[in-house]
């Protein structure tokens, strides 16, 4: 895979931040404003979804 693309997939490149600095929270189920950031956006809510998942299956749910 091209470098610069496993780069901008990294966590912590998926860091987004409100219009005060402040972390945004992923939500699972995505919101509008994820998709009007595009790739970025698209990215952090597939992570967000990943990591949930796992949680719930090492929780056994």
């Amino acid at each position: 895979m091209d470098k610069k693309k496993d780069q901008a997939m990294r966590p912590e490149d998926l860091t987004i931040k409100n219009a005060d600095g402040t972390p945004y929270q992923v939500p699972v189920e995505g919101s509008l404003a994820l998709l009007a950031l595009g790739y970025k956006g698209l990215m952090a809510w597939r992570a967000a979804r990943i990591r949930t998942a796992e949680d719930h299956k090492k929780q056994g749910k």
